[in-house]
């Protein structure tokens, strides 16, 4: 499209420097494009004029045509075509519907399409495998502190320290957020923990990690 006249609106002259700008059917424009300027009529092989709208561009927002609608327009015959007639906005900026003929001509600015959101992302088996997770043993008193781990204790939890009040449980939480374990008896907590750490195997390395291992030499 070329523009070779500016219009005396001001609202209207600030789009015509947008990029995109594209003439279509009136059937053509689809919600949220923005609708520039109508077209007034032209004799045999003259170029369609522009007729910019004093309110400014605004949104399409289409609706189906209804020529009982009341509105004061619609039905009217200006707004009949061949191919039918089309709304493209009701009550905004006008105080009526707003009809065009389906195969006049519109200036729009396409609305932008926005990418699609991208879910958020999720590990896979994989990566969770290629993940190194720890699960920290903890002591604990009875009211819940952390017990430091300077503080000796009997193997029943009685404490060899003069300020520890004893050790009433301890606790493993691993870093996969999905498993944790508590109880009175720390050898038994420290096994479940390993047993859990287990699970998460390492993944067999491949490309290069391989090779630098086949080439590496272990001296004596």
């Amino acid at each position: 499209m070329v523009v070779t006249a500016t219009t005396e609106h001001p609202a209207s002259r600030r789009i015509l420097a947008s990029v995109g700008l594209r003439i279509v059917r009136a059937d053509q424009v689809r919600a949220g494009d923005l609708i520039v300027s109508a077209f007034h009529a032209a004799g045999l092989g003259r170029l369609h004029r522009t007729g910019y709208f004093a309110s400014g561009p605004y949104r399409a927002r289409p609706e189906p045509y209804d020529p009982t609608c009341g509105c004061g327009v619609c039905g009217l015959p200006d707004v009949h075509g061949p191919d039918g007639t089309v709304v493209l906005t009701t009550g905004h900026p006008w105080d009526t519907c707003d009809p065009w003929p389906a195969d006049d001509l519109v200036l729009i600015q396409p609305r932008r399409h926005r990418p699609p959101r991208r879910p958020a992302h999720r590990a896979t088996a994989r990566e969770d495998l290629m993940t190194t997770h720890r699960a920290p043993l903890t002591n604990h008193h009875a009211d819940g502190s952390l017990c430091p781990p300077d503080h000796r204790h009997t193997s029943s939890g009685k404490p060899l320290h003069p300020d520890c009040p004893g050790r009433s449980y301890s606790q493993a939480i691993c870093t996969c957020g999905s498993w944790q374990f508590k109880g009175s008896g720390k050898g038994y907590v420290n096994e479940s923990r390993k047993r859990h750490l287990a699970t998460h195997t390492q993944a067999t390395p491949s490309g290069p990690a391989v090779l630098r291992g086949l080439l590496r030499l272990d001296l004596p």
